[in-house]
């Protein structure tokens, strides 16, 4: 992802989940807490059926854990697995892409 474009792959999936696929929306970077290590955020936000709706899109990266268990080629990150064990309700518009 580069700083301040918005990428073509989370473009892909934000418009994936819309709940028609014909929504005008529009896009704007998003500062958060420090969780994500600076990664680039994007949310869009369009109107449907008189009420505004968004959908964010970010980068992650990997656990540092996988550093520490030596597993950095895999670049596999935890996210799935902490979102699948949580207790409640799933959001069905939340989705992982890899991006490249």
């Amino acid at each position: 992802m580069t700083d301040g474009i918005f990428p073509s792959t989370a473009r892909q999936a934000i418009e994936k989940m819309w709940p028609d696929r014909n929504l005008a929306y529009k896009v704007v970077r998003r500062e958060a807490g420090h969780g994500s290590l600076g990664q680039p955020r994007f949310v869009a936000i369009a109107k449907w059926c008189g009420a505004f709706i968004a959908r964010e899109a970010k980068a992650t990266v990997p656990s540092s854990c996988v550093w520490l268990n030596g597993k950095v080629a895999h670049c596999q990150t935890y996210y799935e697995k902490a979102i699948k064990s949580a207790v409640r309700s799933p959001d069905p518009y939340q989705e992982m892409v890899a991006l490249g």
